[in-house]
């Protein structure tokens, strides 16, 4: 994450982040629902066991069990307390005077980092985290409010460049540029395969056998040489 950062205020709201996770207790939430589920699962399985007492199906159960519990308890409630800690983390932002608007951004930039790094996207119900564009939405709902309570704290006021407005720009001129010299690299591409289509085929040297006419290339040319060396 530190890689991506791009400046102060980046820094603060990943601070501020991190912060929140132990403010407001999440490692103390995950751990009660961790024992709330694995009793819940623990009866389950005993009366599955007391149906069907065989091993192989306690087996199965278990493996179930473990899969039903980590995609429909663990990492949606995993997902709640990161955009949880998002939400209070930019709140810790603003009473630190940072520039909010910087948050949304870097959740881009992780975007673009994670594509460039070659990191496989993965649907968000698989992940633990909300996806980048999910983080991004709902910072940008968020920074109206955290504008606000920035202001409450008598903080310096902020340039009147939006740090969101700035990086939609210079992605779009990245992406024009590397258009152009896409569309420039297929135009000399083409150029250089229609030169190769101009060029004349290498022609063989003329075979002068008793009785024939000589050849050039497969068209007859017996005018380009003299009388006298086809008489002999």
């Amino acid at each position: 994450m530190l890689e991506a950062v791009a400046d102060i205020h980046q820094l603060v709201f990943i601070l501020g982040h991190e912060m929140a996770h132990a403010l407001i207790g999440h490692a103390a939430e995950q751990a009660s629902l961790s024992h709330v589920v694995e009793l819940l699962s623990l009866i389950l399985l005993t009366a599955i066991w007391a149906i069907c007492p065989r091993d192989s199906l306690a087996v199965l159960g278990q493996w179930i069990q473990g899969k039903l519990v980590q995609f429909l308890f663990d990492r949606p409630f995993s997902r709640k307390l990161e955009a949880e800690a998002d939400q209070v983390g930019l709140q810790l932002a603003a009473k630190a005077c940072a520039d909010v608007r910087a948050g949304p951004v870097f959740w881009q930039q992780m975007e673009i980092y994670d594509q460039l790094r070659g990191e496989p996207t993965i649907p968000e119900w698989l992940s633990t985290h909300p996806s980048h564009q999910n983080r991004v939405r709902q910072l940008d709902r968020l920074v109206p409010e955290a504008l606000e309570l920035r202001a409450s704290c008598d903080c310096p006021a902020l340039p009147k460049a939006d740090p969101r407005v700035i990086f939609h720009q210079a992605v779009k001129l990245l992406l024009d540029n590397a258009k152009k010299q896409e569309k420039i690299a297929q135009e000399e591409k083409n150029e250089k395969e229609r030169a190769g289509v101009m060029l004349p085929f290498p022609q063989s040297p003329p075979v002068l056998t008793q009785g024939s006419q000589p050849q050039r290339g497969g068209v007859l040319a017996t005018s380009a040489l003299p009388q006298t060396l086809l008489s002999k």
